[in-house]
């Protein structure tokens, strides 16, 4: 039998896989009838088909084939020897950086492994390896596990991670919902690797804070209305019946003006300034005629309102007067 495969068939001989021989308390009353057996557990027969078919790749030398086939078989059950198969498996690949990973992994799971001293001085050979090219291994673990794992600001991955680094100080920060952020400052040394395992603390359950006492709305005081005294209609009468006689004297202006333009049409000397002095003889006789319409129309307003006025005492309660074309009217709402 070859080395390598020599060495799959001694991990496996510390698997999972071998007898359970643990005390199980007091020895038990001899009885003649035959106890059942346990059906099997369909994870470790899984597993332990995986193994074999993951040693058979590696004593081929299909290396990449095993390494799969072990990951397969630890998802299933977690034995030692699986890293330590995958850590063998990496080397021969001269991935030094996963081989010391798993090498790792492996003194973790079993740190009273008979093949310990063999197995550091590997992770001895695979650091010298990484110190040469200026980086060095660092595995973040946190409790519990899951956690986003942010390097300098940038997030790489979940815990448990391992990557490698520059030496150095390195900021690492830590984030799981339901959990407390966890900074720390870690110092990567250029020669051995780092394993460090951060504690999160859960969220304090905070009261939300209590709603805000809503402010009663001061009820706006009433405004002081002034009363609704009367008002004398005279003043307004006056108004009214001026503009009503300056309306009058305007239509009395334009009908000047019309008769003055009417004796210039008959005594034009053509045709066309005949027409133009007929055209403005027209426009002034109807503005001197709405003129004195609106005119008269005020002084009729005018002398209603100073009638109503002087004949009652109490004041009507609205006045309005609209004026047009057509005429005016006054509207007067109150008792008379």
């Amino acid at each position: 039998m070859s080395r390598l495969p020599r060495l799959i068939l001694l991990a496996s001989l510390t698997g999972v896989f071998a007898l359970d021989a643990r005390a199980q308390g007091p020895e038990p009353q001899p009885d003649t009838s035959e106890a059942p057996e346990p059906p099997p557990d369909p994870n470790k027969v899984r597993a332990k088909q995986l193994f074999e078919q993951g040693a058979q790749a590696y004593a081929q030398r299909h290396y990449k084939d095993a390494i799969d086939l072990f990951l397969s078989a630890d998802r299933l059950v977690q034995s030692p020897a699986f890293p330590y198969n995958i850590a063998k498996a990496y080397r021969e690949m001269g991935d030094t950086a996963n081989a010391l990973r798993w090498a790792r992994e492996y003194l973790r799971r079993s740190p009273e492994a008979a093949n310990r001293d063999e197995v550091e001085g590997d992770i001895s050979r695979y650091e010298v390896r990484l110190a040469e090219k200026g980086v060095m291994q660092l595995t973040v673990r946190s409790s519990p596990s899951g956690a986003t794992v942010l390097i300098n600001g940038e997030p790489v991955g979940v815990t448990p991670w391992t990557g490698e680094r520059v030496p150095g100080a390195i900021n690492v920060l830590l984030r799981l919902r339901g959990y407390e952020e966890r900074a720390q400052t870690l110092d990567l040394g250029a020669e051995h690797t780092l394993d460090v395992t951060v504690p999160l603390e859960a969220e304090s359950a905070t009261p939300p804070p209590p709603s805000p006492t809503p402010t009663p709305t001061p009820t706006p005081e009433p405004v002081p209305v002034p009363s609704e005294s009367g008002v004398p209609l005279w003043p307004f009468a006056v108004a009214i019946g001026g503009l009503g006689v300056g309306g009058i004297v305007v239509g009395g202006v334009l009908e000047s003006l019309r008769a003055g333009a009417e004796s210039d049409a008959q005594a034009a000397a053509t045709q066309i300034d005949a027409a133009e002095l007929a055209s403005k003889r027209d426009g002034l006789q109807l503005g001197a005629r709405v003129a004195v319409g609106i005119g008269a129309g005020l002084v009729a307003v005018g002398a209603t309102l100073l009638i109503v006025d002087l004949t009652t005492g109490d004041e009507p309660e609205s006045v309005a007067v609209a004026c047009g074309f057509g005429g005016c009217q006054l509207r007067i709402r109150g008792d008379l």
